[in-house]
């Protein structure tokens, strides 16, 4: 069970990040009209350097997602072709 804790975790901070993303890059939008936004980041400099990290982050948990996914589809594809091929199912002979 301690994966599917693990997992919640990783998708909970990628949601925050997601969050922190949306509001740093709407403060970089409109820096003028939402100056109290980019205040709460610390200044517009600032809300540059959270966007940026956020967007990393997001963009890692993306690379790592996809990775992980496909790795794990070749896996079980290469032992279901396996388990398929040797049980004489399909196969002409």
């Amino acid at each position: 069970m301690r994966g599917f804790r693990d997992r919640g975790i990783l998708y909970a901070g990628v949601l925050a990040l997601g969050a922190l993303a949306a509001g740093s890059g709407l403060s970089l939008w409109q820096p003028v009209q939402l100056r109290l936004l980019a205040d709460l980041f610390g200044g517009y400099e600032a809300a540059r350097r959270v966007h940026f990290i956020a967007m990393a982050g997001i963009s890692l948990f993306v690379i790592v997602h996809l990775a992980t996914s496909v790795s794990m589809r070749l896996a079980r594809g290469s032992a279901q072709t396996y388990a398929f091929s040797n049980s004489g199912i399909g196969c002409a002979g």
